[in-house]
């Protein structure tokens, strides 16, 4: 059985078996549809099935006792994998009543801010994994709520139902807020016959990692690998590699215009999902161009690759199959990082901050998806990569090392093309790419010996993510069979295993909540209070290792002491947004800063607010504006939902006492939060902040001030300074650090310049407002 990742690769990879002349019957569609003929042939080992991976990863597989079963583009099958043991309710569709039912069962289990905006499409980012101890005391109920709902659906979550009931012990719920999903860490493929029973399993991939992410994908706890050196960085064409962020205006729009062509053929490949493929769609089809997408190239590229005029194939999370050679495509826009193709990636990623489990993966997706319109070593193409989460990818030494030399090479190339590239020198050099002119030539000459000199590093933690991958699988399915303890065992393996290296300290951090949610499992069977004990240990390992999933201290059974009492928390994941939004490479973070100073410097009202905003987000705390009558001046908050809001009165004169006025407005900021702004999550409490050069207390105010608090301009300044100074520091080093050491620098940095904790908390609270020297009223 040859396995291929869409129904246009089982008919492309057929025909090439005729023409190779290899007796081979292909199967799409329905299983009442096979041929009886084909079907017999192939079980008398007379002809290969050539189809999809869902035809064998589903409840009934047509063809049930493969003795060889060959995956190819293998890195591609691990969605259509796991999709058997899945279950995803939407909102706002065909499932929403399930949806609602379990947004009704976790309750206040679900983070505020993603309860506040549960059934939209607001914060597609914004993910959670509802921790699976706070709620196994209701396991049974979640088992009938999910029977009474799945059962009735006219949706495929029957039959995903099917596949994980009475194994909800082994699945992770995640909730984003438009889905949930639940499913198995890792796909217990051990329990299906058709593929675990074949007595040879082959996987095929251009991209073999070293850190055991094929294992992960297929459930497989060992898988061989045999290189075809002479192949391994082989040279498949040359890409022109452009990020349009670091540019002019100008040479953006320049480069926008070459690429978007009248009269060409174009590939869009989006990490933004389905949606962000419709959004993209419509702006083309709006711009004049034919837009196809995945189901108009299902059987065939043709529709594509014979269309004229200007047309435009846009695909989400497609990173694979599309081979467009020579003039069928020359130009590729790529939208985004490949590194969230599901709420679990995403969790991983955005949640959990464990990006070295997932850098393989998108070092292999990014590779595929960069190869779509270079087929062979003379063929050319322009790649413009969009998106900030991508050119911050690319910029990071510790992700583009792993790529094949000609790829580092051609990214190095475009990174310095890109920056500051004026529009004179865009059309210029787009004029030479496109016609191949000697000046073109000659740079292609000096990407080939940049690659000669290049090697393919892998990442110093592949080693201990590949050791670790047999525990991984063994636990999952101790943990499928409700084996607690031995499940338990394997977890606490992973995290050992795991230890030595810094980088994987989150990743390390989630298996001990999987040792964590196998010892309450293993409690409650046996009500043995060891397993309670050995729970706790594991939350405080967790809760040390990562500050990113502030559930752990709060989890049943666990002491409340589990996280320090520091005071206001740092928002690391803030800052590394705010790098990646300003720019790690390239001007725009000079740029960004300059304007962020020059306003906080200003004295006028709406400049100085929006420099407190930008220096709220400097320090790590989500902020926002309010421009309504009553509004505080900015709001600044923690991800345990402390709030500071600010009335600025930059434009004060320095004479003079605060007035009873301002104290007034001061007072309702407070409840005009709670009242107006529905999408702020609930604040556990809102400490008012009011900034003025004004340096006493109109004497009737002070009965107002209450627990107010009191900042002088000058003050707010020197913590923009310390704060710039703090950022900049980071920005020098991350270059050279991956996710998880850019974090640990985040916090290193921020800690030595007292921006960190109750330090951070006494430069913008200590001083209350009814402290002030008194003036009295006349």
């Amino acid at each position: 059985m040859y396995l291929c990742s869409t129904n246009q690769l089982v008919n492309q990879t057929l025909a090439r078996a005729k023409e190779y002349g290899i007796p081979a019957v292909g199967f799409t569609g329905a299983k009442s549809a096979y041929s009886e003929q084909s079907v017999s042939a192939v079980q008398r080992g007379e002809a290969i099935a050539i189809t999809n991976y869902p035809s064998i990863f589903n409840a009934k597989p047509g063809i049930d006792e493969p003795q060889i079963v060959i995956c190819d583009d293998a890195h591609a099958g691990e969605n259509y994998v796991v999709a058997r043991w899945s279950l995803k309710i939407q909102a706002n569709g065909p499932d929403d009543g399930i949806f609602k039912a379990l947004v009704a069962f976790f309750g206040d289990l679900i983070k505020p801010e993603l309860r506040t905006v549960l059934g939209s499409s607001h914060s597609p980012r914004e993910v959670d994994l509802i921790p699976l101890p706070a709620y196994s005391h209701r396991i049974q109920q979640l088992h009938e709520l999910f029977d009474a709902h799945c059962y009735a659906s006219k949706t495929d979550a029957k039959w995903a139902w099917m596949a994980l009931k009475g194994h909800l012990w082994a699945c992770n719920i995640f909730v984003s807020p438009a889905a949930f999903l639940i499913r198995p860490l890792i796909p217990p493929t051990h329990i299906h016959s058709a593929f675990a029973e074949a007595e040879h399993r082959v996987y095929m991939s251009a991209t073999l990692g070293e850190d055991g992410d094929l294992e992960r994908m297929f459930g497989v706890g060992k898988i061989w690998r045999i290189y075809a050196n002479d192949l391994r960085d082989a040279n498949t064409g040359r890409r022109f590699i452009l990020f349009p962020q670091m540019m002019s205006e100008d040479a953006r729009n320049a480069v926008g215009a070459r690429l978007f062509e009248r009269d060409q053929r174009m590939l869009v490949v989006t990490s933004a999902g389905h949606k962000g493929s419709r959004v993209i769609s419509d702006q083309l089809a709006s711009a004049g161009f034919t837009v196809l997408n995945a189901e108009n190239i299902e059987t065939s590229l043709q529709a594509f690759t014979s269309a004229t005029g200007s047309v435009a194939l846009v695909l989400a999370n497609r990173y694979d199959g599309i081979d467009l050679a020579g003039e069928a495509c020359r130009r590729m826009a790529l939208d985004g990082v490949p590194g969230a193709l599901n709420l679990q990636e995403l969790f991983m990623r955005e949640r959990l901050g464990a990006h070295a489990v997932l850098r393989n993966r998108i070092r292999v997706r990014l590779t595929q998806a960069m190869g779509r319109c270079t087929r062979s070593p003379d063929d050319f193409a322009l790649v413009c990569c969009y998106g900030r989460d991508l050119l911050k990818w690319c910029s990071t030494l510790t992700n583009s090392e792993g790529l094949s030399p000609e790829l580092q090479a051609e990214l190095e190339f475009g990174l310095r093309q890109s920056d500051g590239l004026t529009e004179a020198d865009a059309r210029e050099n787009l004029d030479h790419f496109f016609g191949q002119t000697d000046d073109w030539k000659t740079a292609d000459a000096e990407m080939r010996v940049d690659a000669e000199s290049r090697k393919r590093k892998p990442s110093d933690s592949s080693g201990a993510l590949a050791a670790a991958v047999q525990d991984e699988v063994l636990f999952v399915q101790a943990m499928w069979q409700e084996n607690f303890v031995v499940a338990h065992q394997h977890a606490a393996k992973v995290s050992d295993t795991l230890s030595n290296r810094p980088g994987l300290k989150p990743y390390r951090a989630f298996w001990e909540y999987m040792a964590a949610l196998a010892t309450d499992a293993a409690h409650r069977a046996s009500k043995d209070d060891k397993f309670r004990l050995t729970f706790q240990q594991h939350i405080q390992t967790a809760a040390k290792l990562v500050g990113g999933v502030r559930w752990l201290a709060a989890l049943s059974f666990a002491h409340s002491s589990i996280l320090p009492a520091e005071g206001v928390p740092l928002g690391v994941e803030q800052i590394e947004q705010l790098l990646e939004d300003w720019g790690i490479r390239g001007a725009r973070f000079e740029e960004n800063l300059a304007k962020a100073r020059k306003e906080i410097g200003a004295n006028e009202a709406n400049p100085f607010q929006r420099g407190i905003a930008a220096l709220g987000r400097m320090l790590g705390f989500s902020t926002k504006q309010h421009l309504n009558t009553g509004a505080p001046d900015g709001c600044w908050w923690t991800e345990d939902n402390l709030y500071y809001a600010f009335e600025a009165k930059s434009d004060a004169k320095d004479i003079g006492p605060i007035s009873i006025s301002t104290v007034r407005q001061a007072e309702g900021h407070a409840k005009w939060i709670a009242a107006n702004d529905k999408e702020l999550p609930p604040s556990r409490r809102t400490i008012v902040v009011v900034v003025s050069p004004k340096s006493s207390i109109q004497d009737k105010a002070v009965g107002l001030a209450g627990d107010m608090r009191y900042l002088t301009l000058d003050q707010a300044r020197q913590l923009f300074e310390d704060a710039a100074a703090a950022l900049s520091e980071v920005r020098g080093k991350a270059i050279g650090l991956d996710e998880e050491n850019l974090r640990e620098a985040i916090l290193e940095t921020y800690h030595a310049r007292s921006l960190t904790g109750d330090a951070l908390r006494a430069r913008i609270d200590s001083v209350f407002l009814k402290s002030l020297p008194q003036t009295p009223t006349r």
